[in-house]
């Protein structure tokens, strides 16, 4: 029958509406029992409010408050929790400080505390888990014994079981992780396949989606990074910024950062790209399996001539269209646009590569076509030191110098200057130092310079007036463009 009363105990504070409600209370106050069996194990547990069938039917702690078809129904010494839905908490036995608002709220939760599950499931396998949040319908469903997880949105983080730290908003935010730690998954579907992946970042929509098991990666923007499975050590920002890579086990250490950079790698590693562009596609769009590139600006790894899709230890400035104006190949920079192919090594007179050498290019479109400019090269090999100049205009087809300067020192101790006609042409002028074959102590040719001054327009200077006696300073300046000259200087006696 129905109770209507104070309960056991007859304590003036305490209500009791419905059979056996507050049946075993001593010296509990402040108590509301409303329901079959609510509080019928309360003895001295005070501030309880128990609303629905069986409602805190265990319990002995205080200030709880359950609505709900046997809501904390097994709660004994938890303290300061909030129930509200059928079966919300259900499995508390002594945790405390927890809210649970929905169906089956933190269901199995028993002595996890400072837990928030709101919505139809949320939280509903976590055991002792603590201080987790659970936002919406399934958000952390799974969750056992992980513990400072954050999920907000409908399935975020639904999959998560024992890993800890991570944070997910959006719709299925983090959905499959499951060991992953340190996740940080912001909007809908980022990082939706990360399983056991740690300490991953994805804000934007489905950024970092196909992310499994790569760790310690970052993705900014929309679908940045969507591709990645394996791949770690990654910095993809921009709209698609990265769409592509998936280099595995965690080599990639890829950064590109602006709308569309870096889309199209796939195993390419430690490259840099900075710089968007809808139109041609971002800073190394184009590059593929290319490693160890840096491109600032608008390149996409094939423009202006320059094709390094594949290519690998390349850098490349580039303006906003993506032309490039200087760039690093592995035997020297060029400046300039359109870019050109360097001379090769069978081109180059007294350079022996195994022992050393260093170049450096100006360059700049000729009338016919092709490019006019000066290479200058410094090389050291085992039986000699030469410093070769050349200067060229050539059709677009081929980059024979015209005209090629040589000072070189070989092992017979002599000191030659050359002036040739073609690559390998007939002498125009051979000449020593002092005019015999006397050695002099001349100042030798030994390092490049690449200066930046604002200088007014001039032609090339004359040549030394007296070749048996070069100048003992700078002796050759070529200027190009605003301000830029590539100087020879003379060092050492």
């Amino acid at each position: 029958g129905l109770t209507v009363g104070k309960g056991a105990g007859a304590v003036s504070t305490n209500t009791a509406v419905g059979a056996s409600a507050l049946v075993a209370n001593t010296t509990g106050t402040g108590n509301s029992a409303f329901g079959l069996n609510t509080l019928a194990s309360t003895t001295t547990g005070n501030y309880n409010t128990a609303i629905g069938r069986s409602v805190l039917y265990l319990n002995t702690g205080s200030s709880n408050t359950a609505v709900g078809y046997i809501a904390m129904y097994n709660n004994t010494s938890g303290s300061n929790n909030t129930a509200v839905g059928d079966n919300a908490l259900v499995s508390n036995t002594t945790a405390s400080y927890n809210t649970a608002v929905g169906y089956q709220a933190a269901y199995s939760n028993t002595t996890g505390g400072a837990i928030d599950a709101f919505g139809y499931q949320a939280g509903y396998a976590n055991t002792t888990g603590t201080a987790i949040q659970a936002f919406g319908l399934q958000a952390l469903k799974s969750n056992t014994t992980g513990s400072y997880n954050s999920a907000f949105g409908q399935y975020a983080l639904f999959s998560n079981t024992t890993a800890s730290n991570n944070t997910a908003v959006g719709y299925q935010a983090g959905y499959s992780n499951t060991t992953g730690a340190g996740l940080t998954a912001v909007g809908y579907q980022a990082l939706i396949t990360n399983s056991t992946g740690g300490y991953n970042t994805a804000v934007g929509f489905v950024a970092g989606n196909s992310t499994t098991t790569g760790n310690n990666n970052v993705f900014l923007g929309r679908a940045a990074g969507y591709t990645n499975q394996t791949g770690g050590y990654n910095v993809f920002v921009g709209y698609y910024a990265g769409y592509t890579s998936n280099k595995a086990n965690d080599g990639a250490g890829n950064t590109a950062i602006g709308t569309y950079a870096g889309y199209s790698l796939t195993t390419g590693d430690k490259n840099t790209f900075v710089g968007g562009n809808v139109t041609n596609g971002g800073a190394g769009y184009s590059i593929t399996t290319g490693s160890a590139n840096t491109i600032i600006g608008s390149y996409n790894g094939n423009q202006g001539g320059l094709d390094i899709r594949t290519a690998n230890n390349y850098i490349v400035l580039s303006d906003g269209d993506g032309n490039p104006r200087a760039t690093w190949f592995p035997n020297g920079w060029v400046f300039g646009y359109p870019t050109y192919t360097p001379l090769t090594d069978e081109q180059v007179v007294a350079a022996d590569n195994a022992n050393g050498s260093m170049s450096a290019f100006l360059a700049a479109a000729a009338p016919n076509g092709g490019q006019a400019g000066v290479r200058l090269r410094a090389g050291v090999g085992t039986t000699y030191r030469a410093t070769r100049i050349d200067f060229y205009q050539t059709p677009a087809s081929t980059t024979i110098p015209r005209w090629t300067l040589i000072n070189d020192y070989d092992q017979n101790n002599t000191n030659d200057f050359r002036l040739y006609s073609g690559v390998y042409g007939d002498y125009v002028q051979n000449w020593r130092p002092d005019g015999t074959t006397r050695v002099s102590k001349i100042p030798k040719l030994s390092a490049l310079v690449t200066q930046t001054a604002q200088l007014p327009a001039q032609a090339l200077p004359s040549p030394p007036p007296n070749p048996h006696r070069p100048t003992p300073t700078r002796w050759m300046t070529m200027r190009r463009g605003l301000g830029r000259r590539l100087c020879l200087v003379q060092a050492g006696q």
